[in-house]
């Protein structure tokens, strides 16, 4: 990877990247839910913040380790970048990491950025395509920013014979560090009207004008959108597992499991509302209903949790959680026994 010092704060941080699933089935990486399979399988980006170029697979559970501003939070919002856009706008989406396109490119000497993430089908996805060799999906964008605006200069979405690999990818060192130096490509995206490699099938794609053109992943159907300006394609596909069963679960998985897990210490210290949400949040502020949910349900599930605590914090050999006398608030109690 080839990459200068990013010039903010945020990116020398430890906060993790999160792939959300059930309560208690969370990793970074890989069987989030083990339900529905496999999740990233690679991430690539070109010209992105402090990111020159980088091409990294992802293991099931994926530890970064490096020195600050190295690109180890860039890496991950690259991921949340995709998200977003997958929500919002690309003009929002930008504003939400940067002030302008300017601003996300490497150096700032550029009005472009590319972003490509792979993800591996759950079986049950894949044994609805009209032909089984597919394993992968392959999200790709290119975003440019100009005085006249930001918009989504390429967007394409794949389904890959495999997940793709170059050269000795496969033949890397485990424990090789990062980054790491790899020959910079002219882009990571196909432009429109580009032929697409062998084993790939088109789903969806952008063509310059900004319409978005959409084929069945089971038949030969197809049709052309005009989404709201700035919008992604992703966000129009049709809602229709009988056309789009690998689109619409990748939709939903970029849009409501990718979470970014910034923990608050105070909010985590703090009584727990009664009507707090059963799922997790990124700041653990409803942890305390959750422990309480893992005692009452999973009984073997806390004791393994309660024992990793118990290796870090020697005195603590339960976990409790107490209603407060008002019964407004729910808290958490730690009882060590010294």
């Amino acid at each position: 990877m080839k990459h200068e010092g990013d010039q903010t704060a945020s990116d020398s941080g430890t906060q993790p990247l999160l792939l959300r699933g059930d309560l208690g089935h969370c990793a970074n990486r890989g069987r989030t839910y083990p339900r529905e399979g496999n999740m990233s399988e690679l991430v690539e980006v070109r010209d992105y913040k402090c990111l020159r170029y980088l091409r990294q697979s992802l293991q099931q559970f994926h530890l970064l380790v490096g020195s600050n501003a190295s690109g180890k939070s860039t890496l991950l919002d690259s991921l949340l970048f995709v998200r977003d856009l997958s929500r919002l706008d690309v003009e929002a989406a930008v504003h939400a990491h940067r002030r302008s396109v300017a601003e996300l490119v490497w150096k700032g000497g550029g009005d472009a950025f590319e972003i490509a993430l792979e993800f591996r089908l759950p079986e049950e996805v894949r044994s609805t395509l009209a032909d089984d060799c597919y394993r992968a999906l392959r999200y790709e964008v290119r975003v440019r920013g100009t005085e006249g605006g930001i918009w989504l200069e390429v967007e394409n979405l794949w389904l890959l014979a495999a997940p793709q690999r170059r050269g000795r990818e496969r033949e890397e060192v485990a424990g090789r560090s990062f980054p790491r130096e790899p020959e910079v490509p002219d882009t990571i995206v196909i432009p429109p009207a580009k032929h697409a490699p062998k084993g790939w099938r088109k789903v969806m794609s952008r063509s310059k004008d900004g319409r978005v053109y959409v084929q069945s992943e089971r038949t030969r159907w197809n049709m052309g959108l005009r989404p709201l300006p700035g919008r992604s394609g992703l966000t129009v596909i049709p809602e229709e597992q009988e056309r789009f069963p690998a689109a619409v679960w990748l939709r939903r998985l970029l849009t409501e499991r990718i979470q970014f897990l910034m923990l608050d210490s105070y909010a985590m210290r703090a009584p727990v509302p009664p009507d707090a949400p059963d799922t997790y949040q990124p700041t653990g502020a409803n942890l305390t209903k959750l422990v309480e949910g893992l005692q009452k349900n999973h009984r073997n599930r806390f004791r393994d949790r309660v024992q990793h605590v118990h290796t870090v914090l020697e005195d603590v050999e339960e976990i409790t959680v107490r209603e407060r006398p008002r019964a407004d608030a729910l808290q958490r109690y730690c009882k060590g026994v010294g």
